[in-house]
């Protein structure tokens, strides 16, 4: 008999159901689209039907696809509509090169291993778990359409990601080397490099810039469409307001705000300029509007909602910056514990005092002893 069933909704919006069925300690899964519930019951009734009499076999219905096939309907049918989509390209192209000749089915939880091997030879950690992280979704995907049946050898828990904490980039400018940038920054891209450092924004956000996103009056900046799709505003300081005021000013009806013509020549002659000891690139502006805000506030909630993080432990790369602020947390424990303070200040070893003792009398002699 079958021993553990289960339906659940994974998306709403497309009617995405899946199916798990245990049977005799093997699990069977299956993903149906565009139905409802009371399909999704029937569909798990006949699987268990199938398990019980023996008849059960997906496998079957399936045809031997290659990696490369798959691969190149997975560009085609979902990461042609992703917006980071050329990037995904790149991560697939480098998987196709690895898995040339192989069947979807031949590919192990070890082949995966040697995949991330391979790329650590040439590629930082961070970049080898984007690849990983493609392929993982390559293989759900393949499974969602019902291309493939079975467990995602890529999967997390049969290969694990390296932990980026340690990777993470913690550079950031202090006020004298921003000021030392813009001095040797060409005149067109000096308002580029203080709104970025002034707001967090990213390089593509601020590329697409245009004057009705600028509102003076409020003091904000509408970003209409950013890295994670969703809207978001960024407040615009007194340092800033000036400079946005005379770029809004020269703007002509809904143009760009922001020239970035010949930008990565000027920002690369700048920096080269300055010659600082610290790796810095554009990204860095952006860091350095997080780190000194986390310095000045302690407020990581504030530093993630004006860097518009979804993931809340992505701010913790500047949890460092602020180590008076745990102290200042700790010192609440002082005042819970006042009543300890009193107690705390009796000597730990105290003295032992020895009473003194008094000597004895010596008799009074009354007559003076006899020769």
């Amino acid at each position: 008999m079958a021993e553990r069933t289960g339906i659940k909704l994974i998306d709403p919006d497309k009617k995405k159901y899946r199916i798990r069925v245990f049977h005799r300690g093997k699990e069977f899964k299956k993903i149906i689209v565009g139905g409802n519930r009371r399909l999704a019951e029937d569909v798990e009734a006949k699987m268990k039907l199938q398990l019980v009499e023996g008849a059960y076999f997906p496998e079957r219905t399936l045809k031997r696809l290659s990696f490369e096939y798959v691969a190149n309907r997975f560009l085609k049918e979902y990461a042609a509509f992703l917006k980071s989509a050329n990037k995904v390209e790149i991560y697939v192209r480098g998987s196709k090169l690895f898995f040339k000749g192989k069947m979807m089915t031949e590919i192990a939880p070890y082949d995966v291993q040697r995949f991330r091997e391979e790329l650590g030879r040439k590629m930082m950690p961070v970049s080898v778990n984007h690849y990983h992280r493609v392929l993982r979704r390559l293989f759900y995907w393949a499974e969602e359409v019902g291309i493939f049946q079975g467990k995602n050898p890529a999967s997390g828990k049969r290969v694990k990601l390296e932990i980026e904490k340690k990777y993470w980039r913690k550079e950031y400018l202090e006020a004298d080397e921003l000021k030392a940038i813009l001095e040797a920054a060409h005149p067109r891209i000096r308002p580029i490099i203080m709104t970025a450092a002034f707001t967090g924004m990213r390089k593509g956000e601020l590329e697409k810039l245009r004057k009705k996103d600028i509102n003076l009056d409020s003091c904000t900046i509408c970003i209409s469409e950013s890295k994670n799709d969703e809207p978001g505003y960024v407040p615009i300081t007194d340092i800033l307001f000036p400079i946005l005021g005379d770029l809004i000013k020269q703007a002509d009806g809904d143009q760009l705000v922001l020239d970035f013509r010949n930008f990565d020549r000027f920002w690369k002659v700048a920096r080269k300029t300055v010659n600082l000891s610290k790796k810095i690139s554009f990204h860095t502006l952006r860091h350095t509007l997080a780190s000194h805000v986390v310095m000045k506030t302690g407020n990581k909630a504030v530093v993630q909602a004006l860097l518009r993080h979804k993931d809340p432990r992505t701010v913790e790369r500047y949890a460092h910056l602020a180590p008076g602020v745990l102290r200042t947390a700790a010192l609440t424990l002082d005042t819970t514990f006042s009543n300890l303070r009193e107690a705390n200040r009796e000597p730990r070893n105290p003295v032992l005092t020895v009473p003194e003792t008094v000597p004895a009398e010596k008799p009074v002699l009354t007559e003076l002893p006899q020769s």
